[in-house]
């Protein structure tokens, strides 16, 4: 006959309850830890929408100028985060100022195209807020091809600007990058009527 104390069942009950708290206890370090990965993904999924918003509206002012007036002030420095980028492309990374008189100066100076002041647009990097508070960093290519036939032998220059928006908080990292061509002809008409001809 066995002995009385291997029918015992004291402290059953405890050992089940520790159990059960380990398993517990690890179910909800899972659990904290897939609410802390979504809330870092939510909010990089938040910069990187606010940094496509940014470009867009840099975009949208080149897209309201003359083609004359798109260009950079080609006399500010930049610095190496500017010129390491793909957008930087030989000497100067390639940028142009604005084809009318006093070019880079011009820039510089915010010339006055119908009643808008595009200083903004001329500076190759600037700090801006986005909407959700944060800072981010605005970097501008602008750069000249020669890509629309107008006869034979020749060509039309167009420009090529590239906008890239970094998260400064992280490094400068890219969160968003758009790029778009502006040809004389299909950008807004010279005020001026002096500009060349269309063909």
């Amino acid at each position: 006959m066995a002995p009385d104390c291997v029918r015992d069942e004291a402290g059953f009950g405890l050992m089940e309850l520790v159990i059960a708290l380990v398993f517990l206890s690890v179910a909800l370090m899972t659990l904290v830890s897939s609410f802390g990965s979504a809330a870092i993904a939510t909010k990089r999924a938040g910069a990187i929408s606010t940094a496509g918003v940014i470009a867009d509206s840099q975009m949208e002012r080149y897209r309201s100028m003359t083609y004359d007036w798109i260009g950079l002030d080609t006399g500010i420095a930049t610095d190496s985060t500017y010129t390491s980028d793909i957008a930087c492309v030989g000497v100067g990374c390639g940028n142009i100022a604005p084809s009318v008189t006093g070019g880079a100066t011009a820039c510089r100076s915010g010339g006055i195209v119908y009643i808008n002041n595009f200083l903004p647009q001329c500076l190759p990097t600037q700090t801006t807020v986005g909407p959700d508070g944060r800072t981010y960093r605005l970097d501008t290519y602008i750069s000249a091809l020669q890509t629309v036939p107008v006869g034979a032998g020749t060509a039309r220059s167009t420009k090529f600007v590239v906008v890239v928006v970094r998260d400064t908080a992280a490094g400068n990292h890219v969160l968003a990058r758009e790029e778009s061509d502006f040809d004389y002809c299909t950008s807004l008409p010279d005020p001026s009527g002096t500009g060349a001809l269309c063909s």
